[in-house]
């Protein structure tokens, strides 16, 4: 880019990318004399394909050397690098502003943590994880909670000095009320309440979850029904653990927060298993009975084979979600997928499965329509087919 513009070139990259693709562009960068900032966001893990490691992580399934990324851009020729801590902002402003005016290549460091990555080893340790919440008692007496839902804030003049309603305050949410359907005032409480439905859709790369997300949205919008998609895009999906959040109703933010999943749809059980912390207390799960065992499982039973260690079965994996699963519906989606014609609508197949469900906020119509516009033309009799057939196979 910088051949082509005149004004400084600022990206941003995680480590992961950095490590397999990023490289090369710095050293051109150095190489050329760029005017180039650039921010690594590091958090030693692969956050965003499941958490797997990389040249900068410290564990592996073998004994790992951990590369220094500030030690490799050194290497590579960069005379600016800085290193700043993700979560204390503040002085980071300075630092980030000084990279962006200073002439040659600047880089930035941003370390902090993976926050699901510490979730998970926190829960591996047994370590309690108390989730943010807004209790009711600070709804009363503290309004910034509208900013926090990115409603308009609410001048605390509105509220008397205990924070109570006052008749302005209700004048302003009965406004609210009126401009965005679907929110309702509960004045006991004091808080906004929003009709959401939640589905988070896991799977490995290559098994169609973008399409599945695709076709969910689509029939979403086609049918007037707000849907907000946050999905996972990048090189480092194939073969990997993959997410998609598909969020119906009134809700801002495209992630779904834990413990707010109505329904996990698994194109890959341990999947299911993997983001469980997703479902909420009593939610459902509709995944696939095959089992894709990952590298990290099979690399220490192969190594240690005297060891005759055992892979996860479908039971456990099916035991574990029970306990917060109130249902648990698992389908050899690979053979009814094969039944329809086409071994790959196995994604397909569960989309029909879960629209048998009772309280399903999606109807059958609109999805086997957006089934037809988002599919290859060659493709659409055997959609079809395995979305009926796995329909079929919830009755059963």
């Amino acid at each position: 880019m910088q051949h082509v513009v005149n004004d400084r070139v600022v990206a941003l990259i995680g480590d992961s990318t950095l490590f397999h693709a990023g490289l090369p562009a710095l050293v051109n960068a150095v190489h050329n004399g760029h005017n180039y900032t650039l921010f690594i966001l590091d958090n030693s893990v692969t956050a965003m394909t499941g958490q797997q490691p990389n040249p900068g992580s410290d564990f592996g399934p073998n004994k790992v050397t951990e590369i220094d990324i500030e030690a490799v851009i050194r290497g590579i020729g960069v005379k600016n690098v800085t290193k700043i801590n993700a979560f204390d902002p503040k002085p980071n402003v300075e630092e980030m502003k000084k990279a962006i005016s200073q002439e040659g290549v600047n880089v930035v460091i941003s370390v902090g943590p993976c926050a699901l990555w510490n979730d998970r080893k926190r829960r591996a340790a047994k370590i309690p994880i108390i989730p943010n919440k807004v209790g009711e008692e600070t709804c009363k007496t503290d309004l910034r909670l509208h900013t926090r839902l990115l409603l308009p804030r609410h001048p605390a003049r509105h509220g008397d000095q205990t924070g109570r309603h006052t008749d302005r305050h209700l004048q302003w949410l009965h406004g609210l009320r009126k401009a965005v359907p679907g929110f309702r005032d509960q004045l006991h409480g004091r808080c906004l309440e929003v009709t959401q439905y939640n589905i988070l859709l896991t799977g490995v790369g290559g098994q169609g979850l973008m399409l599945l997300s695709q076709v969910m949205g689509d029939a979403c919008t086609r049918s007037g029904v707000k849907v907000v998609v946050g999905a996972q895009h990048g090189l480092a999906q194939r073969s990997g653990s993959i997410s998609a959040h598909v969020r119906i109703g009134d809700v801002y933010s495209p992630l779904i927060p834990y413990g707010s999943a109505d329904l996990i749809i698994a194109m890959e059980a341990t999947e299911a298993l993997r983001y469980v912390e997703y479902l909420k207390q009593g939610g459902t799960v509709v995944m696939n009975s095959r089992i894709m065992h990952p590298p990290l499982e099979t690399a220490p039973i192969v190594k240690n084979r005297q060891e005759r260690r055992m892979y996860v079965t479908l039971e456990q994996v099916k035991e574990q979600l029970g306990k917060v699963a109130s249902k648990v519906i698992d389908v050899d989606a690979e053979s009814v997928a094969a039944e329809a014609g086409n071994p790959r609508t196995e994604n397909i197949v569960l989309l029909g499965v879960a629209s048998a469900l009772g309280g399903f906020p999606i109807r059958t119509e609109p999805l086997k329509e957006s089934v037809r516009r988002v599919v290859p033309q060659s493709a659409i009799e055997a959609n079809l087919k395995a979305f009926d057939l796995g329909r079929k196979a919830a009755e059963a």
